[in-house]
């Protein structure tokens, strides 16, 4: 990761060559790459707006929203394979029971006149009419 300065180290480094030191002797007095104090340099005339350029306010702003857009543009790629799959049909899991055991399995109840009363009059189990239980006569 490449080491921050202070702003005003870099102002104050940005004075001295604007007063006419060479950048070769500025930077290797406080010991910093050529190139960097040359950054510094070119930063400052586009911020004081002789030469053209992004603002050092602005990129920040610039950065941020490079990275809004990322990730936003990740989330449309997932929607969109979200939405490829649901147009395709989404399959339910296939049943463990057999629909066709489970008629069977309630012609059979150990209650026959309580589980029967569920089931409509004149209902089949298996083809077979159910009883009904006795009513009270109510």
């Amino acid at each position: 990761m490449p080491r921050t300065y202070d702003p005003e180290f870099r102002r104050r480094v940005v004075e001295l060559v604007s007063a006419g030191r060479p950048v070769r002797a500025v930077a290797a007095e406080l010991g910093l790459a050529e190139a960097t104090v040359d950054r510094w340099k070119a930063q400052d005339l586009i911020n004081r707006g002789i030469k053209p350029g992004t603002l050092a306010s602005e990129r920040g702003e610039l950065a941020a929203a490079r990275r809004r857009i990322k990730e936003l543009e990740t989330e449309l790629a997932l929607v969109t394979q979200a939405a490829a799959l649901f147009e395709e049909g989404v399959r339910p899991k296939p049943s463990t029971r057999s629909s066709l055991s489970w008629p069977a399995r309630a012609c059979r109840p150990s209650d026959a006149a309580a589980s029967w009363a569920w089931l409509p009059p004149g209902s089949s189990c298996g083809g077979a009419a159910l009883p009904r239980p006795a009513s009270s006569g109510l």
